[in-house]
């Protein structure tokens, strides 16, 4: 087992934007996102959650509404959120958690409408301005992550493409690239691109287990998706480290092998 380096670095706050995965691809934004988080929203479509505590873009999005569950995980990461309305369902965890949030509704002056795409694809935000408005609602907290950056034992399975079905309407898949060492998103069986037509890479990327029902009475087709942790596994240098997923209230999403080990993700 090769030693294991050494990191430490300080992060800030996080901003959690709620970004759309169906007629606003290509994203604007993302490389400079930390993490991305993936989960459905009804239709058999998903929508993303780029955190943003150590680099933050120009200009992000398109924006969209939020739902309950993206509320709870903004929540734990002790995030400000950045949406566009939300389901009922959202509007009212916002309001029960206290969770600051930046919405569009009501802040018009940091989102505009942009380019050729037709409403609600084309609402995007400033990412200074977004940086700077949310340090007029929290106070600026700066975390030091150290310790030692996790890597995956010789006994891993060398997995080197993973692909998850969302419905027969979605999937959301990575393959790795060894000359790069970093995975490729492959969206809809398309790899996918950067506005700009760069490619899209990722460090890792960890895919866990939910449990999605549909809501009762909901016309809209909404989830409930209560985020109590569940089988995953993490994709990390060509190999899959298998473990389950937690939610670590400071630190969002968390990975724990299954010798026991918790893995902090920042690094």
């Amino acid at each position: 087992q090769a030693a294991r380096l050494p990191f430490s670095e300080r992060r800030e706050r996080p901003l959690a934007v709620l970004v759309d995965n169906v007629g606003g691809y290509p994203q604007t934004g993302l490389g400079e996102a930390s993490m991305v988080v993936e989960m459905p929203v009804e239709g058999g479509l998903t929508r993303l959650m780029p955190l943003y505590d150590e680099n933050f873009p120009r200009r992000v999005g398109p924006v969209r509404s939020a739902r309950d569950y993206f509320v709870e995980l903004a929540r734990s990461s002790e995030a400000v959120l950045v949406h566009d309305g939300g389901s009922p369902g959202a509007m009212i965890a916002i309001a029960n958690s206290g969770l600051a949030t930046l919405n569009a509704y009501n802040n018009g002056a940091l989102f505009a409408r942009e380019g050729e795409r037709s409403a609600p694809y084309n609402l995007f935000g400033g990412g200074p301005e977004l940086r700077t408005a949310m340090l007029r609602l929290v106070p600026q907290d700066t975390r030091l992550v150290n310790g030692v950056v996790f890597a995956p034992t010789a006994a891993a399975d060398v997995v080197t493409e993973v692909s998850v079905r969302y419905s027969g309407a979605y999937t959301s898949g990575f393959r790795y690239d060894a000359v790069l060492g970093s995975y490729r998103w492959v969206r809809d069986g398309t790899p996918a691109n950067h506005p700009d037509g760069q490619i899209m890479l990722f460090d890792a990327v960890l895919v866990g287990s939910i449990t999605a029902r549909v809501l009762p009475g909901d016309t809209e087709g909404r989830l409930y998706i209560p985020l109590e942790g569940g089988d995953a596994t993490l994709y990390l240098k060509g190999r899959a480290e298998r473990g389950r997923w937690v939610l670590v209230q400071g630190r969002g999403v968390q990975f724990r092998t299954a010798a026991g080990e918790l893995v902090d993700l920042a690094p």
